[in-house]
């Protein structure tokens, strides 16, 4: 079986791959040890590491010690906003530096909320093909946290637009709201609830459009089962 060996390669223009090799010896993670012994002791294809690598995978790297790391292949920018979901950074991709993506960081605390986290990232693949679902690009585990790179949403959300407008038109309000109930009917129709749907989990794509929305964080989300949903879930209602 194919391992990804963690040994970096730095070619001269400075982009990142990694080895796919397949051991024609006894293979451990300490043979990695420079690009001569690589050559010598394995069959070696170079494979580049686009961004959606791990997503791509069909079965799971073998070992933390042959795992790609979030750090690896993405550089941490600016810090966007924090709370108890974890915080969230720009970042971008080593091989393309002029692409900005969101990284969520959410720090391990115990067996159920990784149970949650994996949940999510699975109903976020189910709905990549959705237009106005935020695209889940890339997903990593380390020991102390998750990482979920996510496609950027230049625009903030909608709660800090709305505070920001001193007017907000009807046919915004409008076209905003056919986005977003044509997006839950789509969802619905997949048998996927958001559960926690609130201006701040709306997104805008762009600075300068008030109405094409990313649905974003969906740690609530489930997969409706045969009997229906019966737990309460949602944001608190906020009180003076």
């Amino acid at each position: 079986m194919p391992l990804l060996c963690p040994y970096p390669y730095r070619g001269p223009l400075h982009h990142t791959a990694y080895y796919t090799v397949t051991p024609n010896t006894d293979y451990t993670p300490n043979h990695c040890t420079n690009s001569t012994q690589i050559q010598s002791l394995l069959v070696v294809t170079m494979e580049i590491v686009e961004p959606g690598y791990t997503l791509a995978v069909s079965t799971p790297l073998l070992s933390t010690s042959t795992t790609v790391s979030f750090s690896d292949l993405y550089e941490r920018d600016e810090r966007l906003r924090s709370g108890s979901f974890g915080t969230v950074y720009t970042c971008h991709h080593k091989l393309h530096p002029d692409m900005t993506y969101a990284v969520k960081i959410l720090h391990r605390k115990n067996a159920k909320q990784d149970e949650a986290v994996h949940r999510e990232t699975a109903i976020l693949k189910q709905l990549k093909e959705l237009p106005h679902v935020v695209r889940l690009i890339d997903f990593f585990v380390d020991p102390t946290d998750f990482y979920m790179v996510q496609v950027y949403a230049a625009g903030g959300d909608v709660f800090d637009r709305l505070s920001a407008r001193s007017n907000y038109t009807e046919k915004d309000a409008r076209d905003l709201a056919k986005i977003l109930l044509e997006t839950i009917e789509d969802m619905h129709e997949a048998r996927i609830v958001h559960r926690d749907l609130k201006p701040e989990n709306l997104l805008l794509k762009s600075a300068s459009d008030d109405t094409s929305i990313l649905l974003a964080d969906f740690g609530f989300a489930r997969t409706v089962p045969t009997e229906g949903c019966k737990t309460r879930c949602g944001t608190p209602v906020r009180r003076p």
